[in-house]
């Protein structure tokens, strides 16, 4: 059995995580009133999930492009002075 503590969600969802393998009781629209009650929880583990991919695919430049920006960055400051 889960048991979460979220103490800045209402009591509605905290009892959401409580007895959640329970699913082998529970009738099918209850399930599916589950999966509503929580989907948008699921869906905001994904988003940050995508985010951090989306930040450790730029993180590691190419080395190639890496120069290149180098290259440009070194004639923006020559420039300035």
């Amino acid at each position: 059995m889960l048991v979460l503590s979220i103490r800045c969600a209402p009591s509605s969802a905290r009892d959401l995580l409580v007895g959640v393998d329970d699913d082998e009781q529970m009738t099918e629209a209850e399930i599916d009133e589950l999966f509503e009650r929580t989907q948008p929880i699921g869906n905001a583990i994904n988003a940050l999930a995508r985010a951090e991919l989306a930040v450790a695919a730029v993180d590691e430049l190419d080395p190639t492009v890496a120069a290149r920006l180098e290259q440009i960055r070194q004639a923006v400051i020559a420039d300035s002075d």
